[in-house]
């Protein structure tokens, strides 16, 4: 497998094969598994998208401090089901209901919140809690990654990340800590007051480079597969002292080239492959 890259969108959270030499470029890597300055830890495009319009409004124009709106079951990580102590049904909303792998409506459920989470998840729209939302909450879904990421920077908000061990996409040269905030999973508890004591400033800054991490890495299939040729470029055919130069170009100007209008996008059938082989979108 030496000199090749093997890219794998299924978001299990282990390889399913023996790589042996060649290169992974796989969604959601973990520190268990990447191999630093050799793999790379892709995203997942996102199912949902946003005009740029849509993306581009002012984090002072949205009515929520933080949202989520998703779905747990017996076997989801133990994050998902203390999400309900977020939520206050005023600037904090994050419902998330008993749907996953069993077909139910969530009114008889797995716990005795879930007739309760079910009203709630009921009353919110996805797509909308994202617009308005200056943060959104991003927690595990059936392995580290899920599509939630991608569509979080595609509505303009800024991510809340609250996954341990999750190697963040293209993180040898992207400087996450710009545009998202990142908390161990022992303090979801802590979210709301973290998230508080950030300056207006400082969220107009986060918010203006996640619109520009997007739309220069994240918008498509295509421009995901370029920018992690781009970072296995840098890794593998620069020496040490060059390589922090060139990842601060791509910081500064994103990809050396242009992307073929063709590619800008990611196609239907695409998506529905991608939705085939993973777990329920949200």
């Amino acid at each position: 497998g030496s000199n090749h890259i093997l890219f794998e969108f299924s978001d299990a959270p282990c390889l399913p094969y023996e790589s042996d030499e060649a290169i992974i470029a796989s969604v959601g890597l973990s520190d268990f598994h990447y191999r630093r300055g050799v793999d790379v830890s892709m995203p997942l495009f996102a199912m949902v998208t946003f005009s740029q319009h849509q993306r581009r409004k002012p984090a002072k124009d949205r009515s929520y401090l933080l949202t989520f709106r998703g779905t747990r079951s017996p076997g989801s990580d133990q994050t998902r089901k203390h999400l309900w102590k977020l939520h206050n049904g005023k600037d904090i909303l994050v419902p998330c209901a008993c749907r996953w792998y069993n077909g139910d409506d969530g009114t008889g459920g797995y716990d005795e919140r879930c007739s309760e989470d079910e009203v709630e998840f009921q009353k919110q729209n996805y797509t909308g809690l994202l617009l308005n939302s200056k943060f959104s909450l991003v927690v595990e879904g059936f392995g580290y990654h899920s599509f939630r990421l991608t569509e979080v920077l595609a509505a303009g908000s800024i991510p809340v990340i609250v996954v341990d061990y999750y190697v963040l996409p293209f993180q040898d040269f992207l400087d996450w800590d710009s545009f998202s905030v990142r908390i161990p999973e022992h303090k979801l508890l802590d979210v709301p007051s973290i998230l508080r004591e950030i300056p207006d400033s400082q969220i107009t800054r986060m918010q203006q480079k996640v619109i520009q991490v997007y739309e220069s890495y994240f918008s498509s299939l295509a421009q995901q597969v370029y920018t992690a040729i781009e970072q296995v470029r840098i890794n593998l055919f620069l020496d040490s002292s060059q390589q922090e130069t060139e990842r601060q170009k791509i910081r500064d100007h994103g990809l050396p080239f242009a992307i073929p209008e063709q590619f800008k996008t990611t196609s239907k059938d695409v998506q529905q492959e991608s939705q085939y082989c993973n777990a329920p979108v949200h």
